[in-house]
């Protein structure tokens, strides 16, 4: 099962990632952000502030807490935004 086992931030909306592969690869997010502009809250990601925020999961995921809100039965949800280790991993850009 492939994990993410580190990031750090290159520039606004790129993320480096190291994998349990031992190989790094170059993410942009930026894509990801306006595909799912659907998703209540997702432009909290184009804040630098809540985009540094950024952490692994426990499955080796990558993970920004509390960002995304839905209504359910007039009741309104926070759920964390995710991108699974494997998508970062098919869609990154190796660079070493």
């Amino acid at each position: 099962m492939i994990k993410v086992t580190s990031i750090d931030i290159l520039e606004p909306y790129f993320l480096v990632c190291r994998f349990n592969t031992g190989i790094t690869k170059k993410l942009d997010v930026y894509p990801l952000i306006q595909n799912h502009e659907k998703l209540k809250g997702i432009e909290k990601l184009l804040d630098g502030k809540t985009f540094k925020k950024v952490r692994i999961g426990d499955a080796g995921e990558i993970v920004w807490d509390k960002i995304i809100t839905t209504s359910y039965r007039g009741e309104d949800e926070i759920w964390d935004y995710d991108i699974s280790p494997e998508f970062a991993f098919e869609h990154a850009l190796q660079i070493d």
